[in-house]
């Protein structure tokens, strides 16, 4: 016993640094590995875009001390953020919000319209991720596609057709499901007879201006309060839409300053409120310039404008104008 005894303790110099240095080796080779499966988790879970740039300096330091300890080629380090980068910009869809219109390079992400029965919901949302696609939170508006049964004057449906985006048939997803590929929707958009003729629209041909051009694109929108809940639901489209929402009513003074054009949502309550305004030349309009606007891709301002019998001079485009002259008293942007 005290031979083996002090065998160990003449041999634990020697023994103790040796163990210890490939102690350290394995601990140094299992850090590199798990700041490599770290990596892989970040770029899986996709993360923001601004938050990836804020903190890629730090870790793009740390990598390559990793990398050089490792013995590993300098670019390898790079190699990792870019492939991370490019996995999280393909699950973002490198998606921007340009005056409302949703630009996407990515996955196709599906909105489904409350009128979709529960049951269809499910079955649809299989074809969607087996496709590679995403199925959009019910609340969200970060979607490329909205699928409807038919065609109803609801926030997501006015956001889809404002913002450019396709509206299809459940059964879009019954085409793709064959296909086995998302197939092109402007072949596939909700054809509903009975709304389109009610609401004097075509909705491919709105989605094509839509498309082209946004509606309110250079145009302030503000809401009375009087416009209650037609008035809260318009002001959530009118962004995606390309317009500018104020959040009240301006003053004349405000308005002379303004170098586009701004829009007076209101009511027939509102006359005393905007007698001001429609005595500059404002205009002022019931929701329906809206509702039936965006559906449409039209402004008809002569239909829906409101008390313009009150005005004390002409008002039209929203630009005040001059009562002896009657030419506008501002100039628009670049004249």
């Amino acid at each position: 016993p005290g031979g083996s005894r002090g065998g160990a303790a003449r041999g634990s110099p020697m023994g103790s640094r040796s163990a210890r240095r490939q102690a350290t080796s394995e601990a140094a080779a299992g850090e590199r590995a798990d700041s490599l499966d770290d990596s892989d988790v970040q770029a899986q879970t996709a993360v923001p875009v601004a938050e990836r740039s804020q903190s890629e300096p730090n870790s793009a330091s740390r990598g390559s001390k990793r990398g050089a300890s490792a013995n590993t080629p300098p670019q390898s380090s790079r190699h990792t953020k870019r492939a991370a980068a490019s996995l999280a910009d393909h699950v973002l869809g490198k998606q921007e919000t340009l005056s409302g219109r949703l630009t996407t390079a990515g996955p196709v992400v599906v909105l489904f319209s409350a009128n979709v029965t529960p049951k269809e919901v499910a079955k649809l949302k299989t074809v969607v991720q087996s496709l590679g696609g995403i199925v959009a939170a019910a609340d969200s508006k970060d979607f490329t596609h909205f699928v409807a049964p038919d065609f109803k004057r609801t926030e997501n449906m006015l956001i889809a057709i404002a913002a450019g985006r396709p509206v299809v048939p459940p059964r879009w997803l019954d085409v793709c499901s064959r296909s086995r590929r998302f197939v092109e929707a402007n072949d596939h958009l909700l054809q509903d007879r009975e709304s389109e003729r009610k609401f004097q629209f075509n909705m491919k041909t709105s989605y094509q201006h839509a498309h082209s051009s946004l509606l309110l694109n250079d145009i302030s929108v503000c809401f009375t309060p009087a416009t209650e809940k037609a008035g809260q639901m318009l002001a959530c489209v009118v962004p995606y839409a390309g317009g500018q929402l104020l959040k009240s009513i301006p003053t004349t003074a405000q308005v002379a300053e303004f170098t586009n054009e701004c829009l007076v949502i209101a009511t027939s309550k509102d006359r005393a409120k905007c007698q001001p305004l429609l005595d500059a030349g404002v205009g002022v309009y019931s929701v329906d310039l809206l509702l039936n606007g965006i559906v449409q891709q039209r402004l008809d301002r002569a239909k829906y404008r409101l008390f313009f019998e009150t005005s004390s001079c002409n008002a039209t485009d929203g630009y005040l104008k001059d009562k002896q002259t009657n030419s506008p008293v501002q100039k628009r942007r670049g004249q």
